[in-house]
């Protein structure tokens, strides 16, 4: 009877460590607050569902992004801070993300 007992304690330690571990990886993997993460995915140029625009991180750079807008032309540009981008077309473009907006130094945004 001890034996079962002692069993089922360390069944339930194992258990809960391994659903511990799960839920931080859960929780940091997909960390809210890297500066990628407010910029990076599908964007609209003004709001236009067929006017697809896309900002993409490039492996392994963590800040080093490709912006791609509703044409097809693609930038290169870093991702300064959260929500904060500077791309390098003509003199630079500047952008900053607010909410689900994307507002862009030219006048110009997109939206999610």
């Amino acid at each position: 009877m001890h034996n079962r007992f002692w069993r089922n304690g360390v069944l339930a330690v194992l258990v809960l460590t391994a659903f511990g571990a799960w839920s931080w990886a859960q929780t940091f993997g997909t960390y809210p607050h890297s500066p990628a993460s407010a910029v990076v995915g599908v964007w609209y140029e003004e709001g236009n569902p067929a006017l697809p625009c896309y900002v993409n991180v490039t492996p392994g750079s963590g800040r080093t992004a490709i912006f791609t807008d509703a044409t097809g032309q693609k930038a290169r540009g870093r991702i300064v801070g959260r929500g904060r981008v500077l791309v390098n077309v003509g003199g630079g473009l500047t952008g900053e993300v607010d909410g689900n907006v994307l507002y862009w130094s030219d006048g110009s945004y997109w939206t999610r």
